[in-house]
């Protein structure tokens, strides 16, 4: 994660961020890079991405291990070309409206949504995709094969947010022109993605209900690597060895994790003894466990993503460096 541009529009708005000044983390301002999901290009890395990606691929290919990149489907950055050149792939009014943005575009002035999700409300720093019409799939479709000519597989941001359903119920209040769809984003990008790069695989992240993440495994199949569940989730179960609400597809499948970089750190919300046990019962059951940086030192100090740096000479990717278990699926348990 936060391989990407990010404009300096975005990082504008992260240094106006209460939560980042009252951080116990001492920092400079040159230290906030911005928020690694307002996305000013896809297809510019920062200046290190290029040798990361480069040294990674090499390491890689001798260890047999797998190179995984962040793709934002749902919402991009004020910075963006694309809203000053196709004002029309985003979620538009020609009227100011809650949570509108006027942006100056070749087209004439419009009210641009702020990305949001049906759980947590806009996000200031980020414009919203409009998934109803057919030119923003087209085009999401060319930046997921661009991302996918990079890597071997690509973890999804809110890759629930994309699909008809959610989708429509989110943005029911911002009429479209254009028919409904009968088949979701995650269908077509697969096959698109497929047809060009094989193997490869889904990482889709999910939030509000570990039936999304089912879904969309079936829809990204054969190609999914699995889906994730978020920490608000796992942190209600005892442990997924013995959770009845996990299907045995899932968890043969899944990536989970207990951690989310926007929720407090398991150490802080959990006893010793309860993480350990939760750490325990996913291992035993899931393809792939995933521990954000820190997680098993029981770090309790949760890390901005709007900071470039985790600590005074400790500089980072600013992201969440995951450490994968992986699993064969015929020695679950």
């Amino acid at each position: 994660m936060g391989v990407w541009r990010v404009g300096d529009r975005a990082r504008a708005h992260s240094l106006k961020l209460p939560e980042l000044r009252q951080s116990s983390l001492p920092f400079a301002d040159e230290d906030v890079a911005g928020s690694p999901y307002a996305i000013a290009d896809i297809r510019c890395h920062l200046r290190w991405a290029a040798m990361l990606h480069e040294s990674i691929s090499r390491k890689a290919c001798r260890l047999w291990n797998q190179v995984i990149l962040d793709f934002v489907p749902n919402h991009l950055g004020h910075d963006h070309p694309w809203i000053e050149q196709r004002p029309e792939l985003f979620v538009h009014s020609r009227l100011k409206r809650p949570d509108t943005f006027r942006a100056e575009t070749t087209k004439g002035p419009r009210w641009l949504a702020y990305g949001k999700d049906p759980y947590m409300g806009a996000w200031i720093d980020a414009v919203q995709l409009d998934y109803r019409n057919p030119a923003t799939r087209r085009a999401m479709i060319e930046e997921l094969n661009h991302v996918a000519s990079l890597c071997d597989g690509v973890r999804c941001d809110m890759a629930m947010l994309v699909l008809n359903d959610v989708f429509a119920k989110t943005w029911q209040e911002f009429p479209s022109s254009f028919p409904p769809r009968l088949w979701n984003f995650w269908d077509r990008s697969n096959q698109a993605v497929r047809a060009n790069f094989r193997p490869f695989c889904f990482w889709p992240k999910c939030i509000g209900g570990w039936r999304h993440a089912c879904r969309i495994s079936v829809l990204t199949s054969p190609m999914t690597s699995g889906s994730m569940i978020t920490g608000r989730e796992g942190r209600r179960r005892s442990s997924a060895s013995s959770a009845p609400w996990l299907s045995e597809q899932f968890i043969a499948r899944g990536h989970i994790f207990l951690e989310n970089h926007d929720e407090p750190r398991v150490c802080v919300a959990l006893s010793a003894p309860e993480h350990q046990g939760r750490c325990a019962g996913y291992s035993r059951s899931a393809r792939n466990v995933l521990a954000p940086q820190g997680q098993l030192t029981g770090a309790r100090q949760r890390l901005s993503v709007h900071l470039g740096r985790s600590a005074p000479g400790a500089w980072t990717t600013r992201s969440w460096l995951f450490m994968a278990r992986s699993r064969a699926p015929s020695v679950q348990r």
